[in-house]
């Protein structure tokens, strides 16, 4: 147990006198105790180079930076705020999605960690938790610290206790087919797709609709089947007209769609 007053000379109450920044409401940083509760979009690398005559694009380097929309976008660069930080560590959840080196989520953190390395210091410690603790292809992660089954989560009221319903309950039940779609994965295997929903917006037209809020290695295989899929739907009948749309969490906070036909656009 450690004591009320601390030890070796040392006060734990005024060591965590921690600060906690939400999203882009970044209060004033100090050099430790530092809280960071954010998504890896608004700390990528790359959003905070400079300006060059050799970008791509050129247009902010001649005409300066883009102004900042009144509701759209933040004028808080966390990726600098947290970059300026000199001993981090970075706690990730969702986690089987960034062990790819070609994600961006893994670049950023090796960026941030590469800029400590410049300053003499290191990434202190990363932490990933995931409930679906496998990669792409689907290995399990070998790395695994520790694990907490669900079973033993139940038992401790970690989380809800399952109830099965009586048999009257059961009676109501009506199972209905979900709609799936086959594709090859990024292993190479063939996979199930299962959309988010199926939009009717009239009697002939339905919509799917994909929403993420993080990136995974076989998006684009999964949109691309489903393009496909529609495409060859539309083609051998004329019952209905089937398009779908693909909805990405920073886009949909920058632009704030207010009816599902802005959505679509």
């Amino acid at each position: 147990m450690i004591p009320d007053n601390g030890f070796d000379g040392r006060n734990w109450r005024d060591d965590f006198q921690l600060t906690l920044h939400l999203q882009d409401e970044v209060r004033v940083t100090r050099p430790t105790g530092n809280i960071f509760l954010t998504n890896i979009h608004r700390v990528y690398a790359g959003d905070d180079l400079p300006p060059s005559p050799d970008d791509e694009n050129t247009m902010d380097y001649f005409l300066g930076p883009r102004p900042t929309g009144a509701t759209t976008d933040s004028k808080v660069d966390l990726g600098m705020i947290v970059r300026d930080i000199d001993e981090l560590m970075v706690l990730n959840d969702e986690a089987h999605h960034i062990h790819d080196n070609r994600l961006a989520w893994f670049k950023s953190i090796e960026d941030i960690h590469n800029r400590l390395l410049q300053k003499g210091d290191a990434l202190s410690l990363q932490v990933d938790v995931t409930a679906t603790p496998k990669h792409n292809n689907g290995a399990i992660f070998v790395q695994t610290v520790a694990d907490y089954p669900l079973v033993e989560a139940i038992s401790q009221n970690v989380v809800k206790h399952p109830v099965l319903p009586d048999a009257p309950s059961r009676a109501k039940l009506t199972e209905r087919q979900s709609a799936k779609y086959t594709y090859v994965n990024s292993g190479g295997n063939i996979a199930n797709y299962y959309p988010d929903f199926l939009v009717k917006l009239s009697g002939k037209h339905i919509v799917i609709v994909e929403t993420k809020g993080h990136e995974e290695l076989d998006l684009p295989l999964k949109m691309k089947r489903l393009r496909a899929w529609c495409d060859d739907v539309n083609r051998v009948q004329s019952d209905a007209t089937y398009d779908f749309v693909f909805v990405e969490q920073v886009s949909f906070d920058k632009y704030k769609p207010k009816s599902f036909k802005q959505l679509m656009v």
